[in-house]
């Protein structure tokens, strides 16, 4: 399955590979998501708008336990369902480590105070 906002054709070495486009929308992503083994989001290095694009879907999809297959290695490693499933841990504890919205909002509580101290507000 790939969730794209255009349909992805797979690089010639991977062309007999069956791939089922879907658009991405929210909420219904994560029904989506969840039916399949992995989740294949190739990074957008093609144009300079995609180098710029957020993580997102990446982690929506680790934050689902699905493994995700950026690169062609990716797709090989995970046809064992025993990497599938250590890469779907590890990417919960991802998610759970370093993407978790508090964390976030202490670092810019962090950010606004050390701007009031430089600008000297109190």
């Amino acid at each position: 399955m790939v969730i794209s906002d255009q349909a992805y054709t797979p690089p010639y070495a991977y062309s007999a590979l069956k791939v089922i486009n879907i658009p991405y929308k929210y909420p219904k992503v994560h029904e989506e998501l969840i039916k399949y083994d992995m989740a294949l989001l190739p990074p957008s290095t093609d144009d300079l708008r995609g180098k710029f694009k957020s993580n997102n879907k990446v982690l929506t999809a680790k934050a689902l336990g699905m493994p995700v297959v950026q690169m062609p290695n990716d797709l090989q490693r995970f046809l064992d369902p025993e990497e599938r499933k250590r890469a779907s841990l590890e990417g919960i504890k991802e998610v759970e480590e370093k993407w978790d919205v508090q964390i976030s909002v202490c670092e810019y509580k962090q950010l606004i105070e050390e701007i009031k101290e430089r600008k000297n507000i109190l």
